[in-house]
C-alpha cells in the first residue's frame, strides 16, 4: 500500500491562522536578540523604554489573537498577572518605587514566555486534530 498523499487543504494548513500568527510573533528571534545586544550598547533607561514600547505595541495584538482563538482563561490570566501589577500600592522609598515600577514589565514578559511554551502545544494539537479529521473523511466510506 502506497503512503498517503496529503492534498487536502485541512491537512496542508491545519493550524488556525490566528494561532499561526501568534506563534510566529512569540517565536520571532530578532526581537529578543536585538534587545539583548542593545542592552550592552545603550543606557538602561533607554533599554527599559524600548522594552516598554515593544510591550505596549505587542500586548493589544496578542490579546486580539487570543480573543480570536477564544482563549478566555489566558486573557483573564493576562488581566490578573499584568493588570494586577499596576494595582499594587507604591512604596515611599525610591528603591521600592523603582522595583515596583518594573513589576508590570516583568509580569508581561513572564506571561509572554509562558504563552510561548503553551502555543507550541496548541499548534501540535491543531495539526493532530486536522490529521485525524482527514483520515476520518478519507476512510469514512470504507466502513470498519
Amino acid at each position: 500500500m502506497a503512503a498517503p498523499v496529503f492534498l487536502d487543504s485541512d491537512v496542508m494548513h491545519p493550524v488556525p491562522r490566528p494561532l499561526e500568527q501568534l506563534h510566529r510573533w512569540l517565536t520571532w528571534p530578532l526581537a529578543s536578540s536585538v534587545l539583548y545586544a542593545a542592552g550592552f550598547a545603550g543606557p538602561a533607561a533607554f533599554m527599559a523604554s524600548l522594552a516598554f514600547v515593544a510591550a505596549a505595541i505587542f500586548a493589544p495584538l496578542m490579546m486580539w489573537k487570543l480573543v480570536q482563538l477564544r482563549k478566555w482563561g489566558w486573557i483573564a490570566g493576562f488581566a490578573v498577572c499584568v493588570g494586577g501589577a499596576f494595582l499594587l500600592p507604591v512604596p515611599d522609598n525610591l528603591i521600592g518605587a523603582y522595583l515596583l515600577s518594573t513589576l508590570p514589565m516583568i509580569a508581561f514578559y513572564g506571561y509572554t514566555f509562558l504563552l510561548k511554551l503553551v502555543v507550541s502545544g496548541w499548534m501540535t494539537d491543531a495539526r493532530g486534530d486536522a490529521l485525524l479529521a482527514f483520515y476520518d473523511r478519507k476512510y469514512a466510506h470504507k466502513g470498519t
